[in-house]
């Protein structure tokens, strides 16, 4: 039996709908756009501590993960961008819905590789009244797929990881690391792409349904 399902947020339960997106201009900027592991990488250098806002992140990034912005041009793009970005941020309709259906018989937690800013709108928009934990890897100062982000999680839910779901897009670092860190684990791919090649759900109104398969 389950007693708790787990929640990614970017791509899972929520989305900029800027194109290019935030992290995206942010790469190029650094300069590292063609690196294949470019997200990795931010995410090691401005999701592991608070930082003041974008541009804060920025000097994190500088100082901390050698990297450099290549221009002042390139600056003030990435924080243009950002501040679109937060402004325009969206959860999926589904999301809300989802929480609502689930919260009457598990315990629901968010586990985020996510930055220290612009993180307003989950107040905003309902979903922390929805949660009753989160591990956000600013906080913990670890990002996943490191499994104390997934254990630090289960402690605060006061639950088993073998008894708990995690739920998210990243086939690494929410799939793989959940695995590794003894949860079940269930991939959300909202493009489609690998619904027809992979154990999958389009949409978290499919996952009520789903969630009877962990249930034994």
């Amino acid at each position: 039996m389950l007693d708790a399902v787990l929640f990614d947020l970017w791509g899972t339960l929520a989305r900029s709908v800027q194109t290019p997106g935030p992290m995206q201009v942010l790469a190029q900027a650094l300069g590292i756009a063609d690196d294949r592991d470019w997200k990795r990488r931010l995410e090691r250098g401005m999701m592991l501590a608070p930082a003041a806002g974008i541009a804060g992140a920025l000097r994190q990034l500088e100082l901390h993960a050698g990297l450099r912005v290549v221009d002042e041009a390139a600056r003030q793009r990435v924080l243009a961008r950002w501040g679109e970005a937060e402004a325009d941020v969206q959860l999926f309709d589904d999301v809300l819905p989802a929480l609502a259906a689930l919260r009457p018989r598990y315990r629901l937690g968010l586990c985020s590789n996510t930055q220290s800013f612009g993180l307003e709108f989950l107040a905003r928009t309902g979903v922390w009244g929805q949660l009753d934990a989160a591990a956000l890897s600013f906080e913990v100062g670890a990002v996943k797929p490191h499994p104390v982000m997934f254990a630090t999680l289960c402690a605060r839910l006061g639950v088993a990881p073998d008894r708990t779901l995690m739920v998210g897009d990243d086939p690494v670092a929410d799939i793989g690391g959940a695995r590794a860190a003894g949860l079940q684990a269930l991939r959300i791919d909202r493009d489609g792409a690998g619904l027809a090649t992979e154990e999958a759900i389009g949409s978290l109104a499919e996952l009520r349904d789903r969630i009877a398969g962990f249930r034994s």
